[in-house]
């Protein structure tokens, strides 16, 4: 006879109740279950595991008639059936002592963190933001952390186009985000916008703009979202990053509404006027990131022209250059006094000798760089390492003054030239070869390589 299982103690909260909070139980509480699951246990190991043997002593009696094989076979069916509900209950209620459930609010809120992307890195690599609403969907104890923590609430994707939900969930963000600075990205995966889209986004622009702290607008000009930004005054506005100039860039000059702007990142900018991009004077603009910029106009009248250039102290420059774009300048060595990190990123099986030689070296004889401190070098198409000893040789030896610091990316392998590098430069304290831009290597002149 198959005895019932222990019941839950009254003492303890609904299972339901339990289950949502996500929290530790309390020290009574925990006590209590502990027992019932002890209980549990015993009832099973005990009384429900002597039971089935009984049973099947029963089934493989010698004589037993049919009709008591038949109830033996279905006492046992009962009996496991009661074990796999009692193992069920036991799995469900041992869950509640969790260590995962005293892990600190501080904790859960700096893993939620971890799934937003930085606002402050431009590029590919660049994560989606997500929306904390499925972090709160989960239990009430996330819940109430989510909402508890702006910062989760103040990166904003925007998709142009966009569906009524969509605004549901970015007038949620800023209800969410209290006074907490903003960080927007802006896109148009359709190149189309309805008249509700333009209404709404311009009373989003008007109402938060002064609150935006960082901008990744992606929209290209053709685009029929002809956004509302001529008015935005962006005064908290630091990091900027652009894919295609805007019609708006330049109606009032852009300096004039980001006042604080630090950081520009211009990128996928191939058939621009170079008038569109000449009102970059912010004062405070230190960090330029400059992708894809292919004509020898661009390059003639945007450096000459901005004095602000010369406050920069760290560039990234990426792009396809070809050998008519060097041979088309005719701009006077520029001089960028603070500049002290250089990155220089060359596409895909364009490094080679004869590249590095006619196109990558003239050009960059073109900067007079006192202060440089640093220069990274990235070959997207990790070419042979003979296509380095030009740059090595030629160009780095000659810096005045010399390279204190050189980061060799693209290379599995360090190029031996590097090591003649080493050897006859020794202002050199750092040199590092590593397979992939960001990857993490030591110095190669601290581990006695060289």
């Amino acid at each position: 006879m198959i005895l019932p299982c222990p019941p839950v103690p009254t003492q303890l909260p609904s299972l339901d109740e339990m289950l949502m909070t996500g929290t530790a139980l309390s020290p009574e509480h925990e006590q209590i279950l502990r027992s019932f699951l002890d209980q549990c246990h015993s009832y099973m190991s005990n009384h429900l595991a002597d039971e089935l043997v009984r049973l099947h002593a029963v089934l493989y009696q010698d004589g037993l008639s049919v009709r008591n094989k038949n109830q033996a076979r279905d006492n046992i069916r009962s009996c496991m059936g009661e074990i796999r509900k009692v193992e069920e209950i036991i799995k469900t209620y041992r869950s509640l002592l969790s260590s995962i459930r005293r892990v600190p609010p501080e904790i859960w809120m700096s893993i939620f963190r971890l799934c937003l992307p930085n606002p402050y890195v431009s590029g590919p690599k660049t994560r989606t933001p997500t929306s904390p609403i499925y972090l709160s969907a989960v239990c009430s104890r996330w819940r109430l952390i989510v909402h508890n923590d702006p910062f989760l609430w103040s990166i904003i994707r925007i998709s142009i186009p966009r569906k009524p939900y969509g605004w549901l969930h970015t007038s949620k963000h800023v209800l969410n985000s209290g006074t907490t600075p903003l960080h927007i990205y802006v896109s148009n995966t359709q190149n189309i916008a309805g008249k509700d889209d333009i209404s709404l986004i311009s009373e989003f622009i008007a109402s938060t703009a002064h609150r935006w702290r960082t901008l990744h607008y992606s929209l290209p000009p053709y685009s029929a979202a002809g956004l509302p930004f001529r008015e935005a005054h962006m005064s908290a506005l630091e990091f900027l990053v652009v894919e295609y100039i805007p019609t708006w860039w330049t109606d009032p000059p852009i300096e004039s509404r980001t006042p604080n702007l630090r950081h520009l990142t211009l990128c996928r900018n191939v058939d621009i006027e170079p008038q569109s991009v000449l009102n970059i004077n912010s004062p405070l603009l230190t960090e330029l990131d400059m992708t894809c910029f292919h004509t020898e106009d661009f390059f003639n009248d945007f450096f000459p022209r901005h004095q602000t250039l010369m406050r920069l102290k760290t560039t990234v420059l990426n792009w396809d250059m070809q050998a008519n774009l060097v041979q088309g300048l005719h701009m006077d060595a520029v001089l960028l006094q603070h500049l002290q990190v250089l990155e220089v990123i060359i596409p895909t099986y364009r490094w080679n000798q004869d590249y590095t030689r006619d196109i990558l070296i003239p050009f960059l004889r073109l900067f007079s760089l006192p202060s440089l401190r640093h220069l990274e070098m990235l070959d997207e198409g990790h070419s042979s390492v003979f296509s380095q000893f030009d740059l090595l040789v030629d160009y780095l030896a000659t810096l005045q003054p010399p390279l204190p610091s050189l980061t060799l990316s693209g290379f599995a392998v360090l190029p031996p030239q590097s090591l003649q590098y080493a050897r006859t430069n020794l202002s050199l304290q750092a040199l590092r070869c590593q397979p992939h831009a960001g990857s993490v290597s030591p110095n190669l002149l601290d581990d006695g390589a060289i």
